[in-house]
């Protein structure tokens, strides 16, 4: 016996799932009909939590984001504050996840490192963002002194020993590349 349904019926919302195109999403509808991302949480191999710029919070953990590069800065070093001896690295870039959010992340390290870090991507390249510290931003402004404005409340840092870039690969790249 042949089916005769139409393909449409493919992309309807059901019982909080949704399938389409891009795959099957899973979504809470509320009793009132509103969703909550409550369930469209994804995972990382390291099993660090897939989150979105706009759902960010100030010192969330074991988290990652995803977002494509639209902006990068040029690598800078300078003496240690605890070392002058020494010198720090640091680059700059910012991520979009969505046409509206978007944020400043700052990669801290030795040279040999944050020179990895800078050749890994360029603007335009989507990458995932992994076991990152999220801070705060100063709100006197200085943190648009150096770099572009975000409406994020938020910034990225990553250091040497702790977070990680790498370029992103997952089934659903054709959503960044829109951005």
């Amino acid at each position: 016996m042949a089916w005769s349904a139409n393909h449409e019926d493919f992309s309807e919302v059901t019982n909080g799932w949704s399938t389409g195109s891009g795959g099957t999403h899973i979504s809470n509808r509320n009793h009132n009909g509103s969703s909550s991302n409550q369930y469209n949480t994804s995972y990382n191999q390291t099993g660090e939590r897939h989150v979105k710029i706009a759902d960010l919070t100030s010192g969330a953990s074991s988290t990652y984001i995803i977002g494509i590069v639209i902006a990068k800065e040029q690598q800078r070093h300078f003496p240690s504050k605890k070392d002058p001896s020494s010198e720090r690295h640091v680059l700059g870039f910012t991520i979009r996840d969505s046409p509206v959010d978007f944020i400043n992340v700052t990669c801290w390290g030795g040279e040999q490192h944050i020179q990895e870090i800078s050749s890994l991507f360029h603007v335009g390249d989507i990458v995932e963002v992994g076991n990152s510290n999220i801070q705060s931003k100063p709100t006197d402004g200085s943190d648009e002194k150096y770099r572009p404005w975000t409406p994020s409340m938020y910034q990225v840092n990553l250091g040497e020993n702790r977070g990680s870039v790498k370029l992103y690969g997952g089934w659903n790249i054709e959503d960044y590349n829109q951005l």
